[in-house]
């Protein structure tokens, strides 16, 4: 698709994929301004960046774009500057900022079972030395979290998580912790809030937005 053919789409989810430098951003940037300029609410849209910076890269490049489509007569100067003012309203948040918002809510928690703040790295010391009672080398350990965190990333089925025996011990274990200090890995919150998501449960926040790019 061309970036006129993605900023006129009547898709409500729209995904673009390619290299650097290919004009994804340039074409999300026209999406946006197509649809704020459809007028649509701009707290119907929500924009899901890979960073924090990103977002707020995109959140200006999104004004300067209305801003620019304005004319010089006073009438579309303030057309423009309207726009302008949608545009500062969009939401815009990374991946992680999303799902943590998501979590947040008190019938995500309710069902998740989980409180969605971070284990700080500070923190994250003591649960490592929490996880070594069970007399797991430190080097063992840390494979298997970082086996947890790809099967997380392959948003494997919760039972999927880890392998039956001294994976599940320490994995059981490790939620046990993490559910005494109120926290979860970051890794964990894209995988709780997918699966949340795709529950009956997240059926009202699935659906609560009418774009989504």
């Amino acid at each position: 698709m061309s970036i006129k053919e993605i900023a006129e789409s009547t898709e409500r989810l729209i995904k673009v994929v390619g290299a650097g430098r290919t004009g994804k951003t340039e074409a999300l940037v026209a999406r946006c301004v197509q649809l704020l300029g459809q007028g649509v609410d701009p707290a119907s849209v929500l924009v899901v960046t890979s960073t924090a910076d990103g977002a707020a890269a995109f959140s200006e490049r999104v004004v300067a774009a209305c801003t620019g489509a304005s004319g010089t007569d006073a009438a579309t100067v303030a057309a423009g500057d309207a726009l302008a003012n949608a545009a500062r309203a969009l939401r815009v948040r990374s991946a992680q900022d999303v799902c943590v918002s998501i979590l947040a809510s008190e019938r995500a928690q309710a069902a998740t079972g989980r409180t969605p703040r971070e284990l700080t790295a500070f923190e994250r010391n003591f649960f490592l030395e929490d996880l070594k009672t069970l007399g797991t080398p430190t080097r063992r350990l840390r494979g298997m979290i970082r086996h947890f965190e790809q099967r997380m990333c392959d948003c494997v089925a919760a039972d999927e998580v880890c392998d039956p025996g001294e994976e599940q011990t320490v994995y059981e274990h490790a939620q046990k912790l993490l559910g005494f200090m109120g926290a979860v890995l970051p890794e964990e919150v894209p995988f709780l809030c997918a699966h949340y998501l795709m529950s009956e449960a997240g059926a009202q926040d699935a659906q609560a937005y009418a774009y989504v790019l």
